[in-house]
């Protein structure tokens, strides 16, 4: 066996005469975590090179939602990456992101070097997957007149999502201003509108637990999807989408970005229905219906709500 040690990991494990070569993923963390969840600023490296710009990478480690449900905290950043796949379909603008894997928790490896003035804590190196998205620089005064503006236009999106408090924390998204472009909200962090993430644990909001209990009935659950599959919404540059194909079959279609910890020479597109069990989607996807129970009300009257020929 012909082997350039130079072009392998730094990892080996001898099996009789057999040598299995084991890829890992070097993430420097510069930080400590902004948010509640563990994580913190970082770059992500290979042995070759490095594979990000400065970055967050953020997980979850444990679940507290309802038995009923088939949600796992091990794969939090991939609900968090197709939420944010379904958003950029209505016209929303995020940061890139990327979702690690880590097979069997064994291929990402943490190194600490702080940046001055920062406490660095420890991180899971054992988790499955991670999500990572691109540091935002954000000067912005809130209240320009033109971000107010286009995130009242917006709302009806976020809606449609469940993104429920970004307006009111500024900290979350800023104006894109580029001369002779039109004017755009780049949304640095929403996270998940159907599944909530703090202080590292997964969890279904209350609100929309209650919101649950209305729909119980089967029947109530089957008027309200018909009543959303009679209305499309037209989202800016002419693009439509119909509210129940929207929660009923775009969650699985889906493309998320991808770098997996045991093969990190560059990022992939794969498809969340290859990621997730076929019970996880249909959970994300009932969520999705009960977000919206009342959002044909709401909106009563906007021009971009129209009936389906």
């Amino acid at each position: 066996m012909n082997c350039n040690y130079k072009e392998v990991t730094n990892r080996k494990i001898f099996k009789g005469e057999k040598i299995v070569f084991f890829m890992s993923l070097d993430i420097v963390v510069t930080s400590e975590n902004i948010g509640s969840n563990p994580g913190g600023r970082c770059l992500v490296k290979t042995h070759l090179k490095r594979v990000s710009e400065e970055s967050y990478i953020k997980y979850c480690n444990r679940t507290q939602t309802p038995p009923s449900f088939s949600f796992s905290s091990q794969r939090q950043p991939i609900y968090e990456a197709m939420f944010l796949e379904m958003a950029k379909m209505l016209g929303l603008v995020v940061p890139e992101y990327a979702v690690i894997l880590n097979p069997q928790g064994k291929h990402v490896n943490f190194i600490y070097e702080p940046e001055k003035n920062q406490k660095v804590k420890k991180l899971n190196s054992n988790n499955h997957s991670y999500f990572l998205s691109r540091l935002i620089d954000h000067i912005i005064d809130e209240n320009h007149p033109k971000l107010r503006g286009v995130m009242a236009d917006e709302k009806i999106y976020r809606d449609l999502l469940n993104i429920g408090n970004v307006s009111d924390r500024p900290d979350n998204y800023t104006l894109v201003d580029i001369k002779g472009k039109e004017p755009f909200v780049l949304y640095i962090d929403f996270g998940c509108g159907f599944v909530d993430a703090h202080e590292g644990i997964l969890t279904i909001r209350p609100s929309l637990i209650r919101q649950m209990s209305k729909l119980e009935n089967g029947k109530a659950l089957k008027n309200l999807k018909k009543r959303l599959g009679k209305i499309n919404l037209k989202i800016d540059r002419g693009t439509i989408i119909n509210l129940f194909d929207f929660g009923e079959r775009i969650p699985g279609c889906c493309k998320i970005n991808v770098l997996d910890a045991s093969n990190p020479h560059f990022f992939k597109s794969m498809p969340v229905n290859s990621l997730l069990s076929k019970r996880e989607l249909d959970d994300l996807s009932k969520l999705y219906f009960i977000t919206n129970s009342t959002f044909l009300k709401n909106y009563k009257g906007d021009e971009r709500l129209f009936k389906k020929k």
